[in-house]
């Protein structure tokens, strides 16, 4: 019986011991059995190599120092033997079959995909069941222009992602200078030369605790996201028609001053409508958040200092 190309999971790991067991049973219990994983403690505190332990068949690294998420899932693909990369973080899950569906949309797409991503669901944000389904947020698109949509939004979540290990001999691995916004970095260099493809099932559950890594509406992320847009956009340049780039960014200045706005960034909510602005983007929109923005702000001046410093 044909048991199907390798495929190597890469588990990151930092202070993590209390959810990598769900982690590594959401691995196992795949229906697709032709894996290797690949955990790498990124200098954790609380030893993961003790859960390792208890795991049959689980390679297990550790870094000489904390190097972040992508230092750890650089040494992970260097390790790796698998013909396809998959990536899960230590405190989210897989459904059973999402190497199975994933797997069969690699070999058999006409895309001939070299990323294939899949819908998610939230765990613990807000009520049970309400806006869990990540693609109702964050529509995917598939083919050879995905970098355009993610140069606007990042609709792969990391855990979401099966790869060609191919891909990494004209793809440099993660860059390990960003902190956050590094997987958008990341599927940005890999669709802008192969194709990307998505199954709509749910097939990973992320479970949103306080410090997670997907609570990405800081001021740091939203500074490092338009960074790291602001270089593609310059770089990719020759690649866009017209008034493309201007749109794009449009978007990107837009949603951060919706971000700003829903909370309470209020200063932050109306530069980034202005320049959205300066762009042409929707004036309508932009003016809109401006003028709501103002709103909020003025019964806070006359309600204390604190409150108008927390709007700034």
């Amino acid at each position: 019986m044909n048991k199907g190309p390798l495929v190597s999971v890469i588990i990151p790991c930092y202070n993590s011991s209390a959810t990598l067991p769900r982690a590594l049973n959401s691995v196992l219990a795949q229906s697709y059995s032709n894996m290797e994983i690949i955990v790498v403690d990124d200098c954790s505190r609380d030893n993961p190599e003790l859960i390792v332990k208890k795991f049959e068949k689980v390679i297990f690294h550790r870094l000489d120092k904390n190097g972040g998420a992508s230092a750890a899932r650089n040494i992970g693909i260097k390790k790796s033997q698998g013909e396809f990369i998959a990536f899960l973080d230590a405190d989210d899950e897989w459904l059973t079959n999402k190497i199975s569906v994933q797997i069969k949309i690699m070999l058999e797409s006409e895309l001939n995909p070299g990323l294939v991503t899949c819908n998610s669901a939230w765990i613990g944000k807000g009520e049970e069941g309400k806006d869990s389904n990540y693609y109702l947020s964050h529509p995917p698109v598939r083919g050879n222009e995905v970098w355009k949509e993610l140069l606007k939004r990042n609709f792969i979540p990391t855990p979401t992602v099966l790869i060609r290990k191919s891909v990494f001999n004209s793809i440099q691995i993660f860059d390990e200078s960003l902190k956050v916004a590094e997987d958008l970095d990341f599927w940005i260099r890999i669709s802008q030369k192969y194709n990307v493809d998505y199954s709509t099932e749910v097939l990973v559950n992320f479970h949103l605790t306080k410090g997670s890594l997907m609570e990405r509406n800081s001021d740091k992320v939203l500074n490092t996201t338009l960074q790291v847009i602001k270089k593609y956009l310059q770089e990719y340049s020759k690649c866009l028609q017209n008034g493309e780039g201007n749109k794009i960014l449009g978007y990107r200045y837009l949603n951060n001053a919706y971000e700003s706005l829903v909370n309470r960034k209020l200063i932050k909510a109306i530069n980034f409508s202005i320049q959205a602005l300066f762009l042409g983007y929707k004036p309508i929109k932009s003016f809109g958040y401006i003028l709501a923005s103002i709103l909020m702000f003025i019964p806070l001046i006359f309600s204390g200092k604190s409150q108008t410093q927390k709007a700034l």
